[in-house]
Parts: structure tokens; sequence; C-alpha cells
């Protein structure tokens, strides 16, 4: 049972990890799309996010694992009152975990709808006359770095 609790233990550290990163990407996905940043504030939130991203899903795995290293306890030789215990904390952690990575996806999606919203924008500027044809084309068109389109298209706005 002691073994149970130290995994419990570290699980609820990844939880809380977790619940940082949301709240990180949160806030600076906020920053972007409300916010008006020069490029190199720009270029700093986006790597930012990128790398909060990455710990989000290195981490989320690694609970992942650790709850399947307490099931798999369940396995030993104990009691029906300390199975019924690591039971409880295998569902308790597995909701949770599922709750965040449901709450990151959330945000993530709405990060890129406001991107999105923001490049057609930004191409609508640009070119006054594109319809929406145009507009779901470049979207779509692949290796299309939006974040340098983004400055290109505002400076041929300011040149028009």
């Amino acid at each position: 049972m002691d073994r149970a609790t130290i995994i419990s233990k570290r699980i609820n550290e990844n939880i809380e990890n977790l619940e940082s990163y949301v709240n990180q990407y949160k806030i600076l996905t906020a920053r972007v799309s409300t916010s008006i940043l020069d490029k190199s504030d720009e270029n700093m939130v986006f790597n930012t996010i990128q790398e909060i991203g990455f710990k989000f899903k290195q981490t989320s795995n690694s609970t992942k694992d650790k709850i399947q290293g307490l099931s798999n306890l369940l396995s030993l030789n104990l009691n029906a009152k300390e199975k019924d215990v690591i039971k409880w904390h295998i569902n308790a952690h597995s909701r949770k975990l599922i709750s965040l990575t449901n709450l990151f996806r959330d945000y993530n999606f709405e990060f890129k709808k406001n991107e999105e919203n923001r490049t057609k924008f930004l191409y609508r500027a640009a070119n006054l006359d594109a319809s929406d044809e145009q507009i779901n084309e470049y979207l779509k068109s692949p290796g299309s770095n939006k974040k340098l389109v983004h400055f290109f298209l505002w400076e041929t706005n300011l040149k028009n």
C-alpha cells in the first residue's frame, strides 16, 4: 500500500503541473488573440506556447503511465479494502487527467480558430477584393508560414 501512496503522490504532482500548463496556455493564447504584439514578442509567445504544448504532452503521457503502474498494483495480493482504495485513486486520477486534456484541447482549438480568423482578416485587408474561396485556398496551402505572412500582409496593406 505504501507503493500505491508514493505513486499516487507523484501522479498528483504531475496533475498540478498539467493544471499549471493549462493556465499558462490559456493566458498566452489570450494574449496573442487580444493584443497587438511586435514581431519579437510574437515569436517569443509562439515559442512559449509550443513549449507548453510539448511539456503538456510529455507530462500527460507520464501521468497516464503512472496511472497504469498504479493499476498494475491491483494484481498483487491485497485485501479488498486496499484494492478499493487503489481503484478509487485510479478512477479519480483518470477523471482529472481526462478533464485537463479536454480543457487543453478546447483552449488549443479556440486559439487555432482565432489565428485562422486573424489570418483571414489580414488577407482580406491586404486584398480587398479577395473571395472566400481564395482565402480558404490560402489557408489550406501547405508550407505557408502564417506568422511571417501576417507581417507581409500587414506591410502590403500599409503600402496601398
